[in-house]
């Protein structure tokens, strides 16, 4: 959908950002390549959840999503899908 620049005026790193469609849920698992010792960080905690669109943007609006690359994300989501806005 675009790029992004993580902290313009200190370095010139850019994040892609893809718009993933006919996605399926599945559990956790390690990569085909790692070992069998691994497993998530400690201190990950990330959880999952089918949201949306219009849903997730008001969430952005209203604060409860701040992260600034998901924020780009959606709005250019929201920006560039059929039935949007």
């Amino acid at each position: 959908m675009g790029n992004i620049c993580v902290s313009p005026g200190y370095n010139n790193e850019k994040i892609v950002l893809f718009l993933a469609s006919k996605l399926q849920h599945q559990r956790q698992q390690p990569h085909p390549q790692a070992d069998s010792s691994w497993a998530p960080d400690p201190d990950e905690n990330l959880q999952t959840a089918a949201v949306p669109l219009r849903e997730a943007v008001q969430r952005c609006a209203e604060g409860n999503i701040s992260d600034a690359k998901g924020v780009a994300g959606i709005l250019l989501a929201w920006e560039r899908l059929p039935g949007s806005p």
